[in-house]
Protein backbone atom coordinates (compact mmCIF):
# COMPACT_ATOMS: atom_id res chain seq x y z
CA UNK A 1 0.00 0.00 0.00
CA UNK A 2 1.66 3.43 -0.52
CA UNK A 3 1.59 6.19 1.26
CA UNK A 4 -1.59 7.85 -0.39
CA UNK A 5 -3.45 5.00 0.13
CA UNK A 6 -2.30 4.36 3.57
CA UNK A 7 -3.44 7.83 4.61
CA UNK A 8 -6.61 7.46 2.89
CA UNK A 9 -7.34 4.28 4.57
CA UNK A 10 -6.10 6.44 8.16
CA UNK A 11 -8.91 8.76 7.03
CA UNK A 12 -11.45 6.58 6.66
CA UNK A 13 -10.80 4.63 10.12
CA UNK A 14 -10.43 7.65 12.47
CA UNK A 15 -13.52 9.04 11.05
CA UNK A 16 -16.42 7.41 12.17
CA UNK A 17 -14.91 7.46 16.03
CA UNK A 18 -14.45 11.37 15.16
CA UNK A 19 -18.26 11.90 14.02
CA UNK A 20 -19.89 9.91 16.68
CA UNK A 21 -18.13 11.87 19.40
CA UNK A 22 -18.91 15.70 18.11
CA UNK A 23 -22.46 14.75 19.39
CA UNK A 24 -22.67 18.79 19.82
CA UNK A 25 -21.84 19.50 16.29
CA UNK A 26 -23.87 17.16 14.26
CA UNK A 27 -24.50 19.77 11.74
CA UNK A 28 -21.29 20.31 10.68
CA UNK A 29 -19.12 18.57 8.71
CA UNK A 30 -15.92 17.07 9.81
CA UNK A 31 -12.03 18.24 8.83
CA UNK A 32 -8.58 17.18 8.07
CA UNK A 33 -6.03 19.51 8.26
CA UNK A 34 -2.56 17.78 7.07
CA UNK A 35 0.96 19.05 7.52
CA UNK A 36 3.56 18.55 5.01
CA UNK A 37 6.41 20.62 5.76
CA UNK A 38 7.51 20.18 1.79
CA UNK A 39 4.36 21.30 0.56
CA UNK A 40 4.47 24.17 -1.90
CA UNK A 41 1.99 26.52 -1.09
CA UNK A 42 0.78 29.93 -2.16
CA UNK A 43 -1.13 32.20 -0.29
CA UNK A 44 -3.34 30.99 2.66
CA UNK A 45 -4.35 27.61 3.41
CA UNK A 46 -7.49 26.46 0.57
CA UNK A 47 -9.85 23.59 1.50
CA UNK A 48 -10.40 21.05 -0.96
CA UNK A 49 -12.37 17.45 -1.04
CA UNK A 50 -10.62 14.18 -0.12
CA UNK A 51 -12.25 10.97 -1.92
CA UNK A 52 -14.60 10.65 0.32
CA UNK A 53 -16.03 14.57 0.60
CA UNK A 54 -14.06 15.01 3.14
CA UNK A 55 -12.90 19.08 3.80
CA UNK A 56 -9.00 18.97 3.48
CA UNK A 57 -6.30 21.56 3.27
CA UNK A 58 -2.46 21.24 3.90
CA UNK A 59 -0.28 23.54 6.40
CA UNK A 60 3.67 22.75 6.68
CA UNK A 61 4.37 23.13 10.40
CA UNK A 62 2.14 22.42 13.62
CA UNK A 63 1.31 25.91 14.69
CA UNK A 64 -0.25 26.78 11.48
CA UNK A 65 -2.49 23.44 11.70
CA UNK A 66 -3.30 24.56 15.01
CA UNK A 67 -3.82 28.69 13.98
CA UNK A 68 -6.54 26.80 11.34
CA UNK A 69 -7.94 24.65 13.62
CA UNK A 70 -8.89 27.69 15.46
CA UNK A 71 -10.19 30.19 12.50
CA UNK A 72 -12.37 26.95 11.35
CA UNK A 73 -14.03 25.91 14.43
CA UNK A 74 -16.77 27.50 13.30
CA UNK A 75 -17.70 25.84 10.51
CA UNK A 76 -16.30 22.60 11.31
CA UNK A 77 -16.64 20.22 14.09
CA UNK A 78 -13.96 17.37 14.77
CA UNK A 79 -10.69 17.86 12.91
CA UNK A 80 -7.93 15.20 12.40
CA UNK A 81 -4.19 16.77 11.89
CA UNK A 82 -2.93 14.06 10.19
CA UNK A 83 1.59 15.17 9.78
CA UNK A 84 3.54 13.49 7.38
CA UNK A 85 6.58 12.16 8.54
CA UNK A 86 9.28 14.38 9.59
CA UNK A 87 11.24 15.78 12.23
CA UNK A 88 8.69 19.32 13.34
CA UNK A 89 11.24 21.61 15.56
CA UNK A 90 9.64 24.22 17.85
CA UNK A 91 11.12 26.82 20.06
CA UNK A 92 8.04 27.24 21.71
CA UNK A 93 5.47 24.73 23.23
CA UNK A 94 2.48 24.24 21.40
CA UNK A 95 -0.25 25.66 23.34
CA UNK A 96 -4.21 23.90 23.29
CA UNK A 97 -6.23 25.93 25.70
CA UNK A 98 -10.15 26.45 26.26
CA UNK A 99 -9.84 30.58 25.61
CA UNK A 100 -7.28 31.01 23.29
CA UNK A 101 -5.40 33.22 25.29
CA UNK A 102 -1.91 32.06 26.79
CA UNK A 103 -0.08 32.28 24.00
CA UNK A 104 -1.00 31.68 20.43
CA UNK A 105 -2.51 28.69 18.74
CA UNK A 106 -5.75 27.05 19.32
CA UNK A 107 -9.19 27.11 21.20
CA UNK A 108 -11.21 23.79 21.26
CA UNK A 109 -14.56 23.98 21.76
CA UNK A 110 -16.14 22.15 24.28
CA UNK A 111 -17.93 18.39 22.87
CA UNK A 112 -15.37 18.27 19.43
CA UNK A 113 -12.47 15.93 18.99
CA UNK A 114 -9.07 16.97 17.62
CA UNK A 115 -7.26 14.01 16.73
CA UNK A 116 -3.32 14.72 15.76
CA UNK A 117 -1.75 11.39 14.32
CA UNK A 118 0.57 10.11 11.86
CA UNK A 119 -0.47 10.22 8.38
CA UNK A 120 0.44 6.29 8.28
CA UNK A 121 -1.30 4.15 10.66
CA UNK A 122 1.17 1.50 10.56
CA UNK A 123 4.47 3.45 10.71
CA UNK A 124 7.33 2.05 8.94
CA UNK A 125 10.76 2.07 10.48
CA UNK A 126 12.51 5.53 9.58
CA UNK A 127 8.93 6.84 8.84
CA UNK A 128 7.99 9.06 12.36
CA UNK A 129 7.06 12.13 13.45
CA UNK A 130 8.65 13.81 15.83
CA UNK A 131 8.11 17.25 17.72
CA UNK A 132 11.59 18.18 19.22
CA UNK A 133 12.27 20.84 21.01
CA UNK A 134 15.88 20.54 19.73
CA UNK A 135 18.23 23.17 17.77
CA UNK A 136 21.45 21.40 15.94
CA UNK A 137 24.44 23.27 16.78
CA UNK A 138 26.43 23.93 13.87
CA UNK A 139 29.64 25.98 12.32
CA UNK A 140 31.93 23.38 14.46
CA UNK A 141 35.69 24.16 14.24
CA UNK A 142 38.55 22.02 15.37
CA UNK A 143 40.66 22.96 18.21
CA UNK A 144 43.26 20.61 19.83
CA UNK A 145 41.69 17.53 19.01
CA UNK A 146 38.14 19.06 20.39
CA UNK A 147 35.24 20.65 18.24
CA UNK A 148 34.46 23.95 19.38
CA UNK A 149 31.24 26.34 18.30
CA UNK A 150 30.32 29.67 19.43
CA UNK A 151 26.49 30.66 20.71
CA UNK A 152 26.23 34.00 20.90
CA UNK A 153 22.65 33.05 22.74
CA UNK A 154 24.58 31.52 26.10
CA UNK A 155 26.91 34.48 25.93
CA UNK A 156 24.32 37.29 26.18
CA UNK A 157 22.65 35.09 28.67
CA UNK A 158 19.23 33.74 26.50
CA UNK A 159 20.13 30.14 26.27
CA UNK A 160 21.69 27.78 28.41
CA UNK A 161 21.14 24.05 28.67
CA UNK A 162 22.88 20.59 30.55
CA UNK A 163 21.93 17.97 28.09
CA UNK A 164 23.44 17.95 24.32
CA UNK A 165 22.42 14.49 22.36
CA UNK A 166 24.27 13.50 19.22
CA UNK A 167 22.35 12.37 16.05
CA UNK A 168 24.60 9.35 14.25
CA UNK A 169 22.50 7.89 10.90
CA UNK A 170 20.48 4.96 11.51
CA UNK A 171 21.03 5.35 15.66
CA UNK A 172 18.68 7.24 17.73
CA UNK A 173 19.64 10.33 19.75
CA UNK A 174 22.44 9.42 22.27
CA UNK A 175 22.84 11.42 25.38
CA UNK A 176 26.81 12.81 25.77
CA UNK A 177 27.80 13.52 29.34
CA UNK A 178 29.40 16.59 30.80
CA UNK A 179 32.91 16.72 31.58
CA UNK A 180 32.95 15.86 35.49
CA UNK A 181 35.15 14.69 38.03
CA UNK A 182 35.65 12.47 39.66
CA UNK A 183 36.17 10.26 36.31
CA UNK A 184 34.70 7.11 38.19
CA UNK A 185 32.98 6.59 41.33
CA UNK A 186 32.04 9.59 43.62
CA UNK A 187 34.09 12.28 45.98
CA UNK A 188 33.17 12.34 49.50
CA UNK A 189 32.00 15.07 51.75
CA UNK A 190 35.09 15.18 54.23
CA UNK A 191 33.35 17.41 57.29
CA UNK A 192 29.71 19.08 57.76
CA UNK A 193 30.24 22.40 59.25
CA UNK A 194 26.63 22.66 59.74
CA UNK A 195 25.90 19.63 61.72
CA UNK A 196 24.97 16.10 61.31
CA UNK A 197 22.51 14.19 62.13
CA UNK A 198 23.38 13.48 65.23
CA UNK A 199 24.16 16.62 66.45
CA UNK A 200 21.13 18.77 64.44
CA UNK A 201 17.77 17.82 62.54
CA UNK A 202 18.49 15.83 59.34
CA UNK A 203 16.54 18.79 57.61
CA UNK A 204 18.31 21.41 58.31
CA UNK A 205 19.16 23.50 55.23
CA UNK A 206 22.85 23.34 54.70
CA UNK A 207 24.88 25.43 52.49
CA UNK A 208 28.41 24.48 52.86
CA UNK A 209 30.87 21.62 53.49
CA UNK A 210 34.26 20.85 53.91
CA UNK A 211 35.57 18.64 50.75
CA UNK A 212 38.86 16.60 50.94
CA UNK A 213 42.15 17.89 49.86
CA UNK A 214 42.27 18.26 45.90
CA UNK A 215 38.60 17.12 44.59
CA UNK A 216 37.33 21.13 44.38
CA UNK A 217 40.07 23.74 43.04
CA UNK A 218 39.20 27.62 43.01
CA UNK A 219 41.28 27.43 40.04
CA UNK A 220 38.89 25.83 37.68
CA UNK A 221 38.08 27.62 34.45
CA UNK A 222 34.47 29.81 34.91
CA UNK A 223 34.03 28.81 38.45
CA UNK A 224 30.26 30.23 38.35
CA UNK A 225 29.72 27.29 35.45
CA UNK A 226 30.54 24.46 37.82
CA UNK A 227 27.80 22.02 39.54
CA UNK A 228 28.53 20.30 42.32
CA UNK A 229 25.83 17.50 43.09
CA UNK A 230 25.27 15.59 46.21
CA UNK A 231 23.33 12.38 46.72
CA UNK A 232 21.65 12.27 50.06
CA UNK A 233 19.25 10.80 51.55
CA UNK A 234 16.91 10.40 49.44
CA UNK A 235 17.19 13.70 47.03
CA UNK A 236 20.04 15.19 44.68
CA UNK A 237 20.90 18.88 45.48
CA UNK A 238 22.50 20.61 42.17
CA UNK A 239 24.40 23.34 43.60
CA UNK A 240 26.59 26.06 42.00
CA UNK A 241 29.39 27.39 43.88
CA UNK A 242 29.77 30.36 45.73
CA UNK A 243 32.92 30.55 46.76
CA UNK A 244 35.68 28.17 48.17
CA UNK A 245 37.98 29.05 51.63
CA UNK A 246 41.32 26.72 50.35
CA UNK A 247 42.63 26.85 54.40
CA UNK A 248 39.88 25.15 55.66
CA UNK A 249 39.10 23.39 52.62
CA UNK A 250 34.97 24.63 52.53
CA UNK A 251 33.03 25.15 49.80
CA UNK A 252 30.09 27.54 50.05
CA UNK A 253 27.07 27.34 47.54
CA UNK A 254 25.22 29.78 45.89
CA UNK A 255 22.13 28.39 47.84
CA UNK A 256 21.06 26.11 50.31
CA UNK A 257 20.46 22.14 50.19
CA UNK A 258 17.31 20.84 52.39
CA UNK A 259 19.19 18.37 54.38
CA UNK A 260 22.78 18.23 55.97
CA UNK A 261 25.41 16.39 53.91
CA UNK A 262 25.06 12.71 54.81
CA UNK A 263 24.51 9.81 52.90
CA UNK A 264 22.03 9.48 55.28
CA UNK A 265 20.96 9.46 58.87
CA UNK A 266 24.20 8.44 59.92
CA UNK A 267 26.98 11.03 60.06
CA UNK A 268 29.02 9.51 57.00
CA UNK A 269 30.06 12.40 54.67
CA UNK A 270 27.48 12.24 51.34
CA UNK A 271 28.84 11.15 47.94
CA UNK A 272 29.11 13.99 45.50
CA UNK A 273 30.37 14.84 42.00
CA UNK A 274 31.32 17.78 40.16
CA UNK A 275 30.16 18.44 37.16
CA UNK A 276 30.95 21.17 33.82
CA UNK A 277 34.99 21.05 34.70
CA UNK A 278 36.87 22.36 31.59
CA UNK A 279 39.86 20.88 33.28
CA UNK A 280 38.00 17.67 33.34
CA UNK A 281 37.17 17.28 29.52
CA UNK A 282 39.64 14.73 28.48
CA UNK A 283 37.15 11.67 26.85
CA UNK A 284 35.68 11.10 23.76
CA UNK A 285 31.47 11.98 24.30
CA UNK A 286 32.37 14.47 26.72
CA UNK A 287 31.48 18.02 26.41
CA UNK A 288 31.91 21.50 28.19
CA UNK A 289 29.65 24.48 28.12
CA UNK A 290 31.40 27.78 28.80
CA UNK A 291 28.48 30.63 29.64
CA UNK A 292 30.70 33.46 29.87
CA UNK A 293 32.41 32.81 26.77
CA UNK A 294 29.58 31.57 25.00
CA UNK A 295 31.86 28.44 23.54
CA UNK A 296 30.51 24.57 23.71
CA UNK A 297 33.10 22.63 23.39
CA UNK A 298 32.69 18.59 22.76
CA UNK A 299 34.84 15.67 22.09
CA UNK A 300 33.90 13.44 18.95
CA UNK A 301 33.23 9.67 19.35
CA UNK A 302 35.19 7.21 16.62
CA UNK A 303 33.77 7.54 13.60
CA UNK A 304 32.22 11.11 14.16
CA UNK A 305 33.22 13.70 11.46
CA UNK A 306 33.16 17.83 12.00
CA UNK A 307 29.69 19.10 10.64
CA UNK A 308 28.27 15.91 9.30
CA UNK A 309 27.16 14.80 12.57
CA UNK A 310 23.99 16.61 14.04
CA UNK A 311 24.63 17.78 17.66
CA UNK A 312 21.77 18.78 18.98
CA UNK A 313 21.23 20.80 22.45
CA UNK A 314 17.89 21.74 23.92
CA UNK A 315 15.71 24.65 23.38
CA UNK A 316 11.93 24.54 24.18
CA UNK A 317 11.25 23.89 28.13
CA UNK A 318 8.36 22.23 26.91
CA UNK A 319 6.57 20.16 23.74
CA UNK A 320 2.71 20.18 24.60
CA UNK A 321 0.80 22.81 27.02
CA UNK A 322 -3.04 21.65 27.11
CA UNK A 323 -4.54 24.47 29.31
CA UNK A 324 -8.19 24.82 30.49
CA UNK A 325 -9.50 27.19 33.05
CA UNK A 326 -10.70 24.28 36.01
CA UNK A 327 -11.43 27.07 38.70
CA UNK A 328 -13.65 28.41 36.11
CA UNK A 329 -15.09 25.41 34.47
CA UNK A 330 -13.06 25.92 31.85
CA UNK A 331 -11.99 22.78 30.64
CA UNK A 332 -10.21 21.77 27.04
CA UNK A 333 -11.80 18.16 25.91
CA UNK A 334 -11.07 15.21 23.53
CA UNK A 335 -7.44 16.30 22.09
CA UNK A 336 -6.15 12.54 21.35
CA UNK A 337 -2.88 12.49 20.31
CA UNK A 338 -1.38 9.00 18.34
CA UNK A 339 1.98 7.80 16.87
CA UNK A 340 3.58 10.67 17.33
CA UNK A 341 7.37 11.32 18.99
CA UNK A 342 8.40 14.05 21.66
CA UNK A 343 12.34 14.67 22.12
CA UNK A 344 14.62 17.35 23.54
CA UNK A 345 13.52 19.56 26.20
CA UNK A 346 15.44 22.27 28.43
CA UNK A 347 15.25 22.69 32.06
CA UNK A 348 17.54 24.81 34.66
CA UNK A 349 16.21 24.34 38.79
CA UNK A 350 15.73 28.01 39.22
CA UNK A 351 17.68 30.12 40.87
CA UNK A 352 17.31 29.02 44.89
CA UNK A 353 15.97 25.69 44.01
CA UNK A 354 18.74 22.84 44.53
CA UNK A 355 15.82 20.00 43.41
CA UNK A 356 14.97 19.82 47.16
CA UNK A 357 11.18 18.42 46.66
CA UNK A 358 10.56 14.83 47.24
CA UNK A 359 10.64 12.93 43.91
CA UNK A 360 11.94 16.01 41.52
CA UNK A 361 8.25 16.70 41.65
CA UNK A 362 9.62 20.66 40.88
CA UNK A 363 11.01 19.41 37.42
CA UNK A 364 8.44 21.06 34.65
CA UNK A 365 7.62 17.97 32.18
CA UNK A 366 7.28 17.91 28.35
CA UNK A 367 3.36 17.70 28.36
CA UNK A 368 1.92 19.52 30.55
CA UNK A 369 -1.86 19.25 31.14
CA UNK A 370 -4.58 21.24 33.08
CA UNK A 371 -8.23 20.88 33.23
CA UNK A 372 -7.58 18.52 30.29
CA UNK A 373 -10.82 15.96 30.15
CA UNK A 374 -10.91 12.91 28.56
CA UNK A 375 -7.57 13.27 26.36
CA UNK A 376 -5.37 10.76 25.09
CA UNK A 377 -1.74 10.23 24.12
CA UNK A 378 -1.95 6.76 22.24
CA UNK A 379 1.39 4.77 20.74
CA UNK A 380 3.51 7.87 20.95
CA UNK A 381 7.42 7.35 21.86
CA UNK A 382 8.53 10.07 24.20
CA UNK A 383 12.23 10.46 24.88
CA UNK A 384 15.66 12.13 24.99
CA UNK A 385 13.84 15.01 27.39
CA UNK A 386 15.97 17.62 30.27
CA UNK A 387 12.44 17.07 31.87
CA UNK A 388 9.76 14.82 33.25
CA UNK A 389 7.87 13.20 30.45
CA UNK A 390 4.20 13.90 31.26
CA UNK A 391 2.76 16.51 34.23
CA UNK A 392 -1.36 16.48 34.95
CA UNK A 393 -2.53 19.39 37.37
CA UNK A 394 -5.30 20.04 38.77
CA UNK A 395 -8.47 19.48 37.29
CA UNK A 396 -7.32 16.29 34.82
CA UNK A 397 -9.77 13.85 34.59
CA UNK A 398 -10.88 10.80 32.67
CA UNK A 399 -7.19 10.96 30.51
CA UNK A 400 -5.89 7.76 28.64
CA UNK A 401 -2.05 7.17 28.44
CA UNK A 402 -1.45 3.81 26.63
CA UNK A 403 1.07 1.84 24.84
CA UNK A 404 3.44 4.66 24.84
CA UNK A 405 7.36 4.00 24.42
CA UNK A 406 9.25 6.79 27.46
CA UNK A 407 13.18 6.00 27.84
CA UNK A 408 15.66 8.46 28.79
CA UNK A 409 14.13 11.27 30.58
CA UNK A 410 16.02 13.50 33.06
CA UNK A 411 13.13 13.02 35.67
CA UNK A 412 9.76 11.23 35.58
CA UNK A 413 7.82 9.58 33.53
CA UNK A 414 4.14 10.53 35.28
CA UNK A 415 3.56 13.21 37.68
CA UNK A 416 -0.06 13.46 38.73
CA UNK A 417 -0.87 16.36 41.11
CA UNK A 418 -4.21 18.23 41.72
CA UNK A 419 -6.16 19.94 44.33
CA UNK A 420 -5.24 18.61 48.23
CA UNK A 421 -8.15 18.05 50.39
CA UNK A 422 -8.73 22.00 51.20
CA UNK A 423 -9.41 22.75 47.72
CA UNK A 424 -12.25 22.95 45.37
CA UNK A 425 -13.33 20.07 44.11
CA UNK A 426 -13.13 21.11 40.82
CA UNK A 427 -9.24 21.21 41.34
CA UNK A 428 -9.36 17.77 42.28
CA UNK A 429 -7.62 15.35 39.26
CA UNK A 430 -9.28 11.67 39.39
CA UNK A 431 -9.47 8.73 37.23
CA UNK A 432 -6.97 8.83 34.67
CA UNK A 433 -5.63 5.72 33.66
CA UNK A 434 -1.97 5.09 32.56
CA UNK A 435 -1.29 1.72 30.66
CA UNK A 436 0.72 -0.73 28.87
CA UNK A 437 3.63 1.68 28.14
CA UNK A 438 6.81 0.80 28.88
CA UNK A 439 9.13 3.48 30.90
CA UNK A 440 12.85 2.73 31.06
CA UNK A 441 15.96 4.90 32.37
CA UNK A 442 14.16 7.64 33.97
CA UNK A 443 15.69 10.17 36.58
CA UNK A 444 18.95 10.18 34.69
CA UNK A 445 19.47 13.88 35.49
CA UNK A 446 17.63 13.60 38.67
CA UNK A 447 17.86 10.33 40.12
CA UNK A 448 15.31 11.04 42.80
CA UNK A 449 12.83 10.96 40.63
CA UNK A 450 9.80 8.14 40.25
CA UNK A 451 8.52 6.44 37.34
CA UNK A 452 4.96 7.43 38.16
CA UNK A 453 4.60 9.48 41.04
CA UNK A 454 0.75 10.28 41.85
CA UNK A 455 0.46 12.86 44.46
CA UNK A 456 -2.42 14.30 45.60
CA UNK A 457 -5.09 12.26 43.25
CA UNK A 458 -7.41 9.91 43.21
CA UNK A 459 -9.25 7.14 41.42
CA UNK A 460 -6.49 6.64 38.93
CA UNK A 461 -5.42 2.88 37.24
CA UNK A 462 -2.03 2.41 37.00
CA UNK A 463 -1.41 -0.95 35.25
CA UNK A 464 0.46 -3.52 33.16
CA UNK A 465 3.45 -1.21 32.67
CA UNK A 466 6.87 -1.70 32.09
CA UNK A 467 9.40 0.13 34.11
CA UNK A 468 12.40 -0.58 34.62
CA UNK A 469 16.03 1.17 35.01
CA UNK A 470 15.34 4.01 37.59
CA UNK A 471 17.60 5.55 40.29
CA UNK A 472 14.63 5.20 41.94
CA UNK A 473 11.20 4.46 42.90
CA UNK A 474 9.09 2.93 40.23
CA UNK A 475 5.03 3.88 41.43
CA UNK A 476 4.77 6.25 44.16
CA UNK A 477 1.49 6.69 45.48
CA UNK A 478 0.72 9.67 48.29
CA UNK A 479 1.74 13.00 48.97
CA UNK A 480 0.58 13.84 52.86
CA UNK A 481 2.68 13.31 55.62
CA UNK A 482 0.85 12.13 59.21
CA UNK A 483 -2.44 11.11 59.61
CA UNK A 484 -4.22 14.46 58.29
CA UNK A 485 -6.94 13.63 55.69
CA UNK A 486 -5.45 12.83 52.31
CA UNK A 487 -7.53 13.09 48.43
CA UNK A 488 -5.05 9.96 47.58
CA UNK A 489 -7.46 6.99 47.73
CA UNK A 490 -9.19 4.81 44.89
CA UNK A 491 -5.96 4.49 43.11
CA UNK A 492 -5.53 1.01 41.57
CA UNK A 493 -1.97 -0.31 40.69
CA UNK A 494 -2.01 -3.95 38.94
CA UNK A 495 -0.15 -6.26 36.63
CA UNK A 496 3.18 -3.93 36.39
CA UNK A 497 6.25 -5.21 35.85
CA UNK A 498 9.14 -2.78 37.67
CA UNK A 499 12.80 -3.96 37.77
CA UNK A 500 15.97 -2.97 38.17
CA UNK A 501 15.09 0.28 40.16
CA UNK A 502 16.60 1.74 43.10
CA UNK A 503 20.10 1.61 42.21
CA UNK A 504 21.96 2.45 45.51
CA UNK A 505 22.41 6.10 44.25
CA UNK A 506 20.26 7.58 47.27
CA UNK A 507 19.10 5.96 50.59
CA UNK A 508 16.45 3.39 50.49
Amino acid sequence: MNTTAKLTFLILLLFPAILLAADDTKERSSAVILINPNAELQGPPTWSNLNDNTPSTTVRSFEEALDLYRTAKKEYGAVAILAYPGVYRINEPLILSQNGLPLTVATVLKGNDIHISNTLEQVPPGEKVTISGGKPITNWREENGRWVADLPEVRENKWSFRQIWVDNPGQPSQLRNRASLPKEGFYRVAGCPEGVPSQVNYHKDCQSFEYADGDINPNWHNLDDVEVIVYHFWTDSHLPIQSIDTDKRIVTFKHKAGKTFTDDFSDDGARYVVENVFEALEKPGEWYLDKKAGKIYYIPMPGEIINETEILAPVANSLVRIEGDPRNGQFVENIHFKNIGFEHTNFELPVGNSNDPQGSSSVTAAIRMKGAKNCSFERCAIRNLGTTAFELGEGCTGNVFSDNAIADVAACAFRINGGGSGAPPVLRTKNNRIEYNEIARYGITYPSAVGILLQNTEGNRVAHNHVHHGWYTGVSIGWTWGYSRSISRDNVIEFNHIHDIVQVLLSE
